[in-house]
């Protein structure tokens, strides 16, 4: 799912993610399901960090939200929710 920043943060909003800090260069996102879990989303790069521990980098280019996700713990779909988080 390569894209726009903006569609980045769509996509994951939709999944029920929430940004907690957000400028013109970065968002920053949680998910209250995957406690530990930042998405940060920059002007060039996605990081997903868990428990202080980076598990995705890609630039906005090669961004690929199922392996994201799923390097983050994510066990449901990508339409819906993780399961048994």
């Amino acid at each position: 799912m390569a894209g726009s920043t903006a569609a980045i943060v769509q996509r994951l909003r939709a999944l029920g993610f929430q940004t907690y800090y957000e400028t013109t260069a970065i968002y920053l996102l949680t998910h209250p399901d995957l406690p530990g879990l930042e998405v940060r989303i920059g002007t060039t790069i996605v990081t997903f960090e868990r428990d202080g521990r980076e598990v995705y980098r890609a630039p906005i280019a090669r961004f690929d939200l199922e392996t994201a996700l799923a390097r983050a713990g994510w066990r449901g779909e990508t339409t819906g929710g993780p399961e048994g988080a």
